[in-house]
């Protein structure tokens, strides 16, 4: 076994004695999909709460209730999003969550499985010296709460039978084609903690210590990104004829009992929903607007100056190193700036090209968060705004005799 496999083994044992072995065998495995989320998505925060009462539904917790902080600062959004939800704590015997953003339900439901398994854990104890399960009221010698990192939550996500839904959005990827920037923009991410490959053989570890059905490895290998699914297959093959030592490692009996909890597909119970609708209306008159249904550009800024600073402090040090000789010290000197320079112009991020606006964007925001303005491209100065703008109108006039101009609107 190498050490990466010791590791994961080691981490699923830790995550095997937190959940309990009763609970590690007969947890239910869920996929996204409709079976086992019944419940129709919608990107709101309904939608969201929705979403994550399923989740603490799969996880055993269908009486904690959830509670929403809206803190978006955009509409939703096809492209990426990073950490959209963020498990807060439990107060009053709820579960509470900030969403920060809404995407693509197949790229949200990762993010939101790790944060209910954060909630999960809170609830039972595992990230706090006493379990939560019966408290509603606030304790005032409560220890501090340590957030549960990504990779332990993973980890539990697996155990709990959550491992499909984690490991189908770990690797997340984005193509925007714009007609104001020449080529296309391609984004990608990536969710959980652990290396994608080693995620997956993580499942497969696990796949091995409770002896799945053939039913459940199929579910899990259709979940799984090709590359993923490769490197899953290729563990169970290398462990398929040591899965009671790796049971052994892990704690497990060597031949753990087959049954599992049924999922609970039951509706949800209703619950009022008027304040989060009630948000849901003034999103977006929170996004400031006053280039709302105008274009606005995406325009590339460059850490140059920062880079040639980095570089020069790097320069006078090593320039101060005697030792090496003058010239070696002075070629040294020229590479450290060099080397600063090529860095800070290499390192990119995104502004609104509004002067009046200036807003941080990302690849994937088609609204700017700072004007409300549809992001039509990608320019690389704010001095291109025009000429990028008269290109699109050539296009819509070429395409839609009669459409407005930038003069007309």
């Amino acid at each position: 076994m190498t050490d990466d496999d010791e590791f994961l083994v080691a981490f699923l044992a830790i995550a095997i004695d937190a959940v309990g072995i009763g609970a590690a065998i007969e947890a239910p495995l869920v996929t996204y999909d409709e079976r086992c989320f019944p419940d129709p998505w919608q990107p709101t925060l309904v939608g969201v709460r929705d979403a994550l009462r399923r989740m603490m539904v799969h996880l055993g917790m269908r009486d904690v209730p959830v509670r929403l902080s809206d803190l978006r600062n955009d509409l939703p959004t096809e492209g990426l999003v990073h950490e959209p939800v963020i498990f807060e704590g439990i107060e009053h015997g709820a579960a509470c969550f900030e969403v920060h953003a809404v995407g693509r339900p197949e790229a949200m439901a990762s993010w939101l499985a790790l944060e209910s398994v954060r909630a999960w854990a809170e609830y039972q104890g595992v990230t706090r010296s006493e379990a939560l399960a019966y408290r509603v009221e606030p304790v005032a010698d409560v220890p501090t709460r340590h957030r549960l990192d990504e990779g332990s939550a993973t980890a539990l996500a697996v155990v709990l039978g959550l491992g499909p839904v984690v490991a189908g959005g770990t690797i997340q990827t984005h193509v925007e084609t714009t007609l104001a920037s020449v080529g296309t923009r391609f984004e990608s991410q990536t969710v959980g903690g652990l290396p994608p490959m080693a995620i997956a053989r993580l499942l497969a570890f696990h796949t091995l210590v409770r002896a799945a059905s053939e039913e459940e490895r199929a579910q899990v290998r259709d979940a799984l990104p090709l590359d993923m699914r490769k490197e899953h297959d290729a563990a169970l093959d290398e462990y398929r004829d040591r899965a009671v030592v790796l049971r052994e490692a892990v704690r497990l009996p060597p031949q753990p009992a087959s049954g599992r909890r049924p999922l609970d597909l039951r509706p949800l119970p209703p619950v009022d929903g008027a304040e989060l609708v009630q948000a849901e209306r003034e999103l977006p008159g929170r996004v400031r607007a006053f280039n709302r249904g105008r274009r606005v550009f995406r325009v590339v800024r460059r850490r140059t100056v920062i880079g040639v600073a980095l570089g020069l402090v790097v320069g006078m040090v090593v320039f101060g190193l005697g030792s090496l000789g003058t010239a070696l010290a002075m070629g040294g000197f020229v590479a450290a700036v060099l080397g600063g320079y090529v860095g800070g112009r290499s390192s990119r991020f995104y502004e609104c090209a509004d002067p009046d606006c200036s807003h941080r964007l990302s690849i994937s925001h088609t609204t700017c968060p700072g004007c409300g303005g549809t992001v039509a491209g990608e320019i690389e100065s704010a001095k291109h705004r025009l000429e990028a703008e008269e290109r699109l109108e050539a296009v819509e006039l070429a395409t839609t005799p009669g459409a407005p101009t930038a003069r007309d609107r």
